[in-house]
């Protein structure tokens, strides 16, 4: 399964050299993530009442930039997770303009839940069957 995110650039997320600073990108990778899981019908809510788990936090992320983008620039990041391990999935990012690969994101991401003694900590568990079907499906 595949999201796509379309972005334009704002003004604001633009630095002195007039071109997108770089945290914006990782705002967008999540922002992205979120439509991804959204579109495969892993809500925020569904995460938490029918698998018991917080959520799928960023334990890893990185990006490439390969073109830079400017102020009002349309971009399209498309989304898709590339692989599975027992507890961490590889979600990746391709943000294009005009069909052109501009940069490149990826998050380690792994399924969580709270841990049990009543501290705030959490812990990784493996990524439940119907998660991995469902962020696998065709689209």
């Amino acid at each position: 399964m595949k999201s796509k995110f379309v972005v334009t650039v704002e003004f604001g997320e633009t630095d002195p050299a007039a071109i997108v600073f770089y945290p914006n990108f990782f705002r967008w990778f999540d922002a992205s993530a979120w439509r991804l899981f959204a579109k495969a019908g892993l809500t925020f809510d569904v995460f938490r009442e029918e698998f018991g788990l917080i959520g799928a936090p960023i334990v890893e992320a990185r990006s490439k930039f390969i073109k830079p983008l400017r102020f009002e620039d349309s971009i399209e990041i498309t989304s898709y997770v590339a692989s599975w391990k027992q507890k961490t999935f590889n979600l990746v990012h391709e943000v294009r303009k005009d069909g052109e690969v501009c940069a490149e994101g990826l998050e380690i991401r792994v399924c969580a839940e709270r841990l049990k003694d009543g501290s705030q900590g959490i812990r990784a568990v493996p990524i439940p069957d119907e998660i991995r079907k469902r962020l696998s499906a065709d689209d």
